[in-house]
C-alpha cells in the first residue's frame, strides 16, 4: 500500500450512498481513507463485494452467484473512483486507466460495464 497524492474523488459519503451500507474496515480503529473498506450487496442470489483502499487507489471486485464466481477484478493504483448521478440513477465509475473503465450500477439489478477505448 502506497500513499497517493490524488485522492479519490468518490467520497465515503457517496460509497456509504451508492451501496446503501457501511463497509468493514480491515482496521476499524483506523480512518476509512487508510483502511480497505468492504462493501457486500446481495440482490437476487447474486453478490457484489467492492474492495477500496482509498489512500492507495487499490480496488477488488467479486461478483458471484452461491458459490460460483462470475467476475472478479483486482486492480493496483486505478486512475480514480467516481460516484456519478444522473437523475435518479446511480453509477460507480472505476477508471482503471485513461482508456479503459469499469461501471458499476446496483439498481434495478446488479450491472458491470467494462469499457475500453483505443488511444488516440
Amino acid at each position: 500500500m502506497t500513499s497517493r497524492d490524488a485522492l479519490p474523488s468518490a467520497t465515503e459519503l457517496e460509497l456509504l450512498t451508492f451501496f446503501e451500507a457501511y463497509p468493514e474496515l480491515d482496521d476499524p480503529s483506523g480512518t476509512w481513507f487508510y483502511s480497505d473498506a468492504l462493501y457486500r450487496v446481495f440482490r437476487d442470489g447474486m453478490e457484489l463485494s467492492f474492495a477500496l483502499n482509498p489512500a492507495a487507489l487499490d480496488v477488488r471486485i467479486v461478483f458471484r452467484r452461491g458459490e460460483h464466481r462470475l467476475y472478479e477484478l483486482n486492480a493496483v493504483d486505478v486512475a480514480d473512483v467516481r460516484y456519478l448521478l444522473d437523475g435518479t440513477r446511480e453509477t460507480l465509475e472505476v477508471a482503471l486507466t485513461p482508456t479503459d473503465r469499469l461501471l458499476l450500477r446496483l439498481k434495478p439489478v446488479i450491472t458491470i460495464d467494462h469499457i475500453v477505448r483505443r488511444e488516440k
